[in-house]
């Protein structure tokens, strides 16, 4: 069973991308994933790196590299999904920009945070009441209803604009060979949701669009009663591209190595299987050794599951 490395684990550790995937690969993972806080000023030695088949890109996650306009990395610069015109227009012209540094590298998927609905964030304060053990208090629930209510108001005009920003991609995506795979956010303002985005790729029909998905942000959106997790991991596993292994402990601590927090791994071991690509995405500067038993404890648990 292969497992990929994010490169936000060790890019602010080096000055040089070869070296940067030499490590990856050292410690038993023999692919990577380019992160959206990869510098451009990495990219030459990683491309050498994969062209020697030391190891192998498989995804990019937007925006990578780095922006020149901006001092530090981030998914979230501009929204395919946003109402601002202007800065969605910007969403769908970076968002190709980072299409262009995965078929340069041969990794064949772009990870896309998507966007979320005008409206006030309820999220926040949710998690804030289960954090203090008040989830199933009064004003929880009327949170929880003000959200929902809210965002059934907001979200259509959140999917109209991601829908021209889908039609936009398409047919750079098709010259490219490379697709983009939308990513579950944590947050209930997020769109498109789990049922939204089933929709949507049903709609369009297409190998370029595809939903990848992320096991820390799934488990807090089962924390906000948003979701059943991995009933929804089942129906779109038609369309997943691949995963972000993390875990996350209980309501909203997230990016956790495997085993420190609640995510019921073994539940989804049916759903794993080649090809979809699994990630692990740690926080910067984990230990190895911890990382790597992670990954061998996921590893095990993953293949009894199956064989079982």
């Amino acid at each position: 069973m292969k497992f990929g490395l994010s490169t936000r684990w060790n890019c602010r550790r080096h000055t040089d991308g070869e070296a940067l995937a030499d490590e990856i690969a050292a410690w038993g993972f023999p692919q990577i994933e380019l992160s959206y806080d990869l510098r451009a000023d990495l990219l030459p030695g990683i491309r050498r790196a994969v062209a020697a088949g030391r190891i192998a890109a498989v995804s990019v996650h937007n925006f990578c590299p780095v922006p020149s306009f901006a001092p530090r990395g981030s998914p979230e610069f501009f929204l395919p999904a946003g109402e601002d015109e202007t800065a969605r227009r910007r969403a769908v012209a970076d968002t190709l920009k980072t299409v262009a540094t995965a078929a340069e590298v041969g990794a064949g998927f772009v990870v896309v945070h998507s966007g979320y609905a005008r409206m006030r964030n309820r999220s926040r304060p949710l998690l804030r009441r289960l954090a203090a053990g008040r989830g199933d208090g009064w004003w929880a629930r009327r949170l929880r209803a003000g959200l929902d209510r809210a965002r059934d108001r907001r979200a259509p005009a959140a999917l109209d604009a991601f829908r021209r920003s889908l039609d936009a991609w398409l047919p750079e995506l098709e010259k490219r060979r490379v697709a983009l795979a939308f990513e579950n956010l944590p947050a209930g303002e997020s769109v498109p949701n789990e049922a939204e985005l089933w929709h949507l790729l049903r709609r369009y029909n297409t190998p370029w669009l595809r939903h990848w998905h992320d096991f820390g942000h799934g488990r807090i959106r089962e924390n906000l009663g948003l979701v059943n997790d991995r009933a929804w991991v089942e129906r779109l596993a038609e369309f997943t591209a691949g995963f972000h292994i993390h875990d996350a402990a209980y309501p909203d601590r997230d990016h956790l190595p495997p085993g420190q927090g609640d995510v019921d791994f073994a539940a989804f071991a049916s759903f794993v299987r080649d090809p979809a690509l699994r990630i692990f995405e740690p926080e910067p500067g984990l230990p190895a050794a911890e990382l790597v038993a992670a990954r061998e404890r996921l590893e095990k648990l993953w293949s009894a599951t199956k064989n079982g």
